[in-house]
């Protein structure tokens, strides 16, 4: 799940990913059926943030709040405000920032359920101040109980349908809501119900639309266009080529295809992450990103039709197998994280360096939501305790106290003061309104 849940959750972007167990991490092997079956539903969101053009377009557009955030905090004579109002200074970062959530869809916002059933679709349009044109974005319209109702149809529900629907197939007894996890099988069943059965296809149609600009309203388009034409496949190999005779532009007119696309996006994300980590000390993490976007690329151009080959294995375990064999040597996994607060990281030969500075990523998010005013404390502290007791003595409802009328040099550094430090913004003082 992308957000919280009582099984686990991945947060995009930052690389973590979660199991709600007590078990230990250090031997995924060992993890019980369930947490198992959690853990691949999880990491195939972390798939989603590297192999997808969508993804990689969002770790572009955090990085670029973060770096609006610094750029305000900076340009504070003595202190900033909390909430802080970082939209005022950063107009340009904050229109890509709402345009980009038309594309993200409802976000969990729905109250469709196994008593809903769709009546229909239609595009509408967003207004975002300072775009000459209107943002579209794809709403459903269902009924529940008699009572009309609508959501809006994105990235977040394509995500969530295919990372249940690979779960489904890897792993027994795998239950879910009907939303989001099984949102796109009902948006098929009533556009092309010959393929509402059709796991694959499925999956396959949402990792096409998640490799565009607006997944949600690729998703449907095609799928129409698809009806319309009575398109029957001989391979699933067919959907992919089909789908790249789509070309598309950017905003100064640039045409893309799917591939083209994916590969400006990595190298875009590539660049992004980078500028987490401009200085030396972590030029591990640096090259660490860089070296699972280029894995990323490499697999896109020399496997394409890599999920094709997993999900028509005969067997469950068999998909197990050739999931893991596929996905693990080549990506590792993200910051592992369990109830205990304990963290792990598997990257074989793609990180080498000091692994303290991988919790950097973790530092980021509580920055981003402590400055915009979502949490009043850094909620890291169980795992600092556990790290290094010396940071058991951090203040986590005030971070900045670690660095009042002392050397920075000589600071122990947790990870959220350890970004301070590094983006230079430590001296400012925040003001809580």
């Amino acid at each position: 799940m992308l957000k919280d849940t009582t099984l686990g959750w991945y947060e995009p972007s930052f690389f973590k990913l979660h199991i709600a167990t007590d078990e230990t991490l250090d031997n995924l092997d060992a993890l019980s059926y369930q947490s198992k079956s959690v853990f691949i539903h999880e990491y195939v969101h972390y798939l989603q943030d590297i192999t997808t053009s969508f993804g990689l377009i969002n770790i572009c557009n955090i990085v670029n709040i973060q770096k609006a955030i610094n750029s305000h905090i900076r340009q504070q004579p003595v202190s900033f405000d909390i909430p802080l109002i970082w939209e005022d200074t950063h107009p340009e970062v904050e229109q890509i920032s709402l345009s980009f959530d038309a594309y993200w869809g409802g976000q969990g916002d729905s109250k469709y359920d196994s008593f809903s059933f769709i009546e229909g679709f239609c595009v509408r349009d967003s207004f975002v101040e300072g775009f000459e044109t209107e943002i579209p974005y794809l709403v459903v319209k269902y009924i529940r109980c008699g009572k009309k109702e609508e959501c809006v149809f994105g990235a977040f529900e394509l995500m969530e349908s295919m990372a249940h629907s690979i779960e489904n197939m890897l792993f027994e007894k795998v239950s879910a809501p009907e939303y989001p996890y099984k949102f796109v099988r009902n948006i098929v069943q009533h556009i092309y119900p010959e393929y509402a059965d059709d796991v694959v296809f499925q999956v396959i149609m949402s990792d096409i639309a998640l490799n565009t600009y607006h997944p949600g309203k690729f998703f449907y388009e095609m799928l129409s266009r698809l009806a319309k034409d009575k398109f029957r496949y001989v391979s699933y190999r067919d959907l992919y080529d089909y789908a790249n005779d789509y070309k598309f532009n950017d905003k100064n007119g640039k045409k893309f295809t799917f591939y083209s696309l994916f590969e400006k996006s990595a190298k875009d994300a590539a660049e992004s992450f980078a500028d987490y980590y401009t200085i030396p000390n972590f030029d591990d993490v640096r090259t660490w990103g860089n070296r699972v976007i280029a894995n990323a690329i490499k697999l896109k151009r020399d496997d394409p039709y890599y999920w094709i080959s997993i999900l028509e294995k005969p067997t469950k375990l068999e998909r197990v197998t050739a999931f893991s064999k596929t996905f693990l040597p080549i990506f590792g996994t993200p910051l592992l994280a369990n109830n205990l607060d304990d963290y792990l990281f598997f990257q074989t030969d793609l990180f080498q360096g000091d692994i303290d500075n991988l919790s950097s990523l973790l530092g980021i998010k509580e920055i981003q939501e402590y400055v915009r005013g979502k949490k009043n404390s850094c909620s890291l502290q169980g795992f600092c305790n556990k790290t290094n007791p010396a940071m058991s003595m951090m203040n986590c409802k005030y971070p900045w106290k670690v660095f009042e009328g002392k050397d920075s040099s000589k600071v122990v550094l947790c990870p959220f003061t350890m970004m301070l430090k590094a983006w230079e913004i430590y001296d400012k003082k925040p003001n809580f309104i």
